[in-house]
């Protein structure tokens, strides 16, 4: 019967908070969930931010843009809940969508997206989260593909990382098809409408900026005195190509 295939199905979106989704359209029977437990260790999968860098300062308030929650190095995903963090002055999200990777599976039932969205969307916190599962007893999918499409709205100049949750209330996780945690890695993202050298963020690139860029010469990403808003062209330090693109900006202003 479609309920005993989808028995595994209720604990593992039990298990990411999404209980009444499930229970609200009586899937399953919930004296008969089976309970989760062990941790893959076997690989380690990336769920990163694409594009990792948005770096335009004609994205001013009220324009917007998309990125896309990726994995890569994935095997037997069945079930994913992905949480995301921004400066709330600098964005706002305005929609969420799902990506196309679960929608590989096997299961003739689909995933939960096609019963019901899952996602929700909290500007004033500055977080969102989204999830997904396989419906029915079948394998995960495995491979690289996309999990979610995230929609910003920029409300002010100004830059954000744009954050993976791993440690805060309800985290991202993924989990495999016998309920077990998978483990993996993660790479956020990163936005700016600022004036590529503005890097106090005042609309302006002057005096100030060149102090804080001229302490990070030389420094590259791990070192105590990198900064990113002085690694102008996003590739991991701060060198004589950056100072070109600081000199090429110096006086402009906004």
């Amino acid at each position: 019967m479609r309920s005993k295939k989808l028995l595994g199905i209720a604990a593992l979106l039990s298990a990411l908070l999404i209980v009444p989704l499930v229970f609200s359209l009586n899937l399953v029977d919930t004296g008969e969930l089976p309970l989760l437990s062990g941790v893959v260790t076997s690989s380690s999968p990336t769920v990163f931010v694409d594009p990792s860098y948005v770096i335009d300062e004609a994205l001013q308030a009220g324009s917007k843009f998309t990125v896309h929650v990726n994995v890569s190095g994935m095997s037997d995903l069945f079930t994913w809940h992905v949480k995301m963090s921004w400066n709330t002055s600098v964005l706002n999200v305005s929609s969420v969508g799902y990506g196309e990777f679960l929608s590989g599976t096997a299961s003739p039932y689909g995933t939960s997206s096609s019963l019901q969205d899952v996602i929700g969307v909290f500007n004033d916190a500055g977080y969102a989260w989204v999830a997904e599962s396989v419906l029915g007893e079948y394998p995960g999918v495995s491979g690289n593909g996309s999990l979610a499409s995230i929609e910003f709205l920029v409300v002010d100049y100004g830059c954000t990382d744009i954050n993976i949750n791993i440690t805060e209330n309800l985290p991202t996780k993924l989990l495999n098809s016998e309920g077990n945690s998978i483990s993996f890695t993660t790479v956020n993202g990163y936005f700016s409408n600022k004036i590529l050298g503005d890097i106090d963020g005042d609309g302006d690139v002057d005096r100030y900026d060149f102090g804080t860029f001229a302490g990070a010469y030389g420094s590259k990403t791990g070192d105590p005195n990198y900064d990113i808003e002085c690694d102008l062209d996003s590739d991991g330090d701060v060198d004589r190509y950056d100072f070109g693109i600081f000199a090429g900006n110096y006086g402009r202003h906004i």
